[in-house]
């Protein structure tokens, strides 16, 4: 028996004539046609939309229960940059940032007046001097500051905190107000880019300091395309491409030195990070040097000519490592090293040429110039010797001109005062642990010309942990906070114990590991334990793509 569709269309459901009733198919298959029950179209039925209302409105008083039951506080509202926080008279002052989120069980340090300006001058003269991408006018008071950038205000208050639980407390407020006004709402301004770059260049954080770190500077790039800043008017397209642009960018452009200046800064921090991770750094726009070139010719600034320096020796230290990485990843034939050695040095040179007797005099401009001398001849290092008899001269003057750079990096370091050392940046102690493990790297060297004994008297790098340690040491003490300088001597300690034990090994045991692994002797965290010393002891690792050659 066949069914009948009411809804065939017209030729399928004719019935040839003589046959009787019935449909053609049905004649076709010598069946019997019974015609199928008809099937009623039309909306929904009012009974299936009531239900599925009444369950949808049961859920949500099941959702506000539960609120009320557990008495969550709804969030803030977002910060109001435009419009300033208005105190009553009769209410005494707080320097805590307006509009961010707070907690009942939140300790928030409410500064005094001359206690703001103490931690907004501490700032400017300790801190900034490591990364002067702020340039904040004499006049300027704290005051002033938390109502026109709260962000920004809440970082400086963060940094120089002298309470270890209101820093804390306070740098996760700031992580919050960071997610939930750029990552959420996706409103780009300058203050929040101000704030990222001081949370990020003076946050030690020891909880994944070197993935923190990393994903940071992403952030921070990505706010700065948002902002425009890679633009030379803030106008037209984009040099840059952005993964996503802002729905809510900041109807305020920022002034023109103000944005170079947190160009620059995210620029020498991206740089650093990739050093630090071993990735390739970002590829920058053409408009990197004109904001160089703008701040050394344009600014009367002299805090704008050490930001320009810095940026001008990191684009060279960056091109070493990237030839460094490059050579990782490929199989071909290159040039050799030394070539690409020389040919660096002498960019280097050029650009100190440019800087000028007063900034290349800076302790902070020196410090980078060695550590960029030293990542330029570090290359000589992952080339195989040529031969296991014969010296390579070249190869032996680059291996002792990294040497003598990496020292000089280190002795740079230790000359500043401890009173100095208090707002020491991201990027310098990420340098400054590099040019640690380099000597380390060539005190281990075997090969033909390369005297050991010698290294270890030109530069014995158990001296320099022990003295850095004791510099930390310092300032531990002197800054009377439980910080992370504590942390650091002991982690440094630790360190100089298992590279001593590694260096007195007789030549015909040293071993190296394999590339994906740190050098033997080079400070593991999950071997050793000290999980929340991991922003310090994770930078000890290589940076590069590649390892030491193996030891003859």
């Amino acid at each position: 028996m066949a069914m009948h569709v009411p809804t065939a269309p017209a030729s399928r459901v004719r019935v040839p004539a003589g046959r009787g009733g019935g449909c053609e198919r049905c004649y076709r298959l010598n069946k019997e046609c019974v015609p199928a029950p008809a099937r009623k179209r039309g909306a929904k039925k009012q009974a299936d939309d009531a239900a599925w209302k009444s369950q949808i409105e049961g859920r949500l008083d099941d959702l506000v229960s539960m609120l009320d039951t557990q008495r969550i506080v709804a969030p803030s509202p977002p910060i109001q940059y435009d419009s300033p926080l208005v105190i009553p008279a009769s209410e005494p002052a707080s320097y805590t940032s307006p509009g961010l989120p707070t907690c009942p069980s939140s300790v928030v340090e409410d500064l005094s007046i001359p206690a703001a300006e103490d931690c907004l001058r501490a700032f400017c003269s300790s801190h900034l001097k490591f990364l002067p991408f702020l340039q904040l006018p004499a006049r300027q008071s704290a005051e002033n500051l938390r109502l026109t950038r709260p962000l920004l205000w809440m970082n400086i208050q963060a940094v120089c905190a002298t309470s270890p639980t209101v820093r804390v407390d306070t740098m996760t407020r700031i992580q919050e107000a960071l997610a939930r006004q750029y990552i959420v709402q996706r409103e780009a301004s300058l203050d929040l880019l101000l704030g990222l770059l001081t949370y990020m260049t003076w946050s030690f954080n020891p909880d994944n300091g070197k993935t923190r770190y990393y994903t940071s500077t992403n952030l921070a790039i990505t706010m700065a395309l948002d902002l425009r800043l890679d633009r030379p008017t803030g106008r037209g397209p984009s040099t840059v491409s952005s993964c996503g642009k802002s729905s809510a960018v900041a109807e305020t452009e920022p002034s023109d030195h103000e944005g170079l200046r947190a160009l620059l800064a995210c620029f020498i921090s991206s740089s650093t990070a990739s050093l630090m991770v071993r990735h390739e750094a970002p590829r920058w726009s053409l408009h990197i040097d004109e904001a160089i070139r703008r701040l050394s010719q344009d600014s009367q600034e002299p805090d704008d000519h050490v930001l320009a320096a810095i940026a001008k020796i990191v684009t060279v230290a960056g091109d070493a490592a990237k030839l460094t990485w490059c050579d990782a990843q490929s199989n071909e034939n290159v040039a050799p090293p030394a070539l690409f050695a020389k040919g660096l040095l002498w960019s280097l040179s050029q650009v100190t040429s440019t800087l000028g007797h007063k900034v290349v005099s800076n302790k902070v401009v020196s410090f980078y110039l060695h550590s960029a001398e030293a990542l330029i001849t570090e290359k000589i290092l992952f080339q195989n010797p040529t031969s296991s008899v014969n010296c390579d001269t070249t190869r032996l003057e680059a291996l002792g001109t990294c040497l003598k750079a990496a020292k000089q990096c280190i002795e740079t370091f230790l000359s500043l005062d401890a009173t100095e050392l208090i707002g020491v940046s991201s990027p310098a102690m990420m340098h400054l642990s590099h040019s640690l493990q380099t000597i380390y790297r060539l005190s281990l060297l075997e090969e033909p010309g390369w005297d050991r004994v010698a290294t270890r008297k030109a530069a014995d790098v158990l001296f320099y942990l022990e003295r850095v340690a004791d510099k930390f040491d310092q300032v531990a003490h002197l800054d009377g906070r439980n910080s992370m300088f504590f942390k650091l001597v002991d982690t440094l300690k630790a360190t100089s114990a298992i590279w001593s034990a590694t260096l007195n090994r007789p030549s015909d045991v040293l071993m190296v590991s394999p590339p994906s692994q740190p050098m033997d002797g080079s400070l593991d965290i999950n071997a050793m334990g000290f999980i929340d010393d991991s922003w310090f002891t994770q930078s000890l690792s290589p940076w590069n793509g590649q390892e030491m050659p193996p030891m003859q």
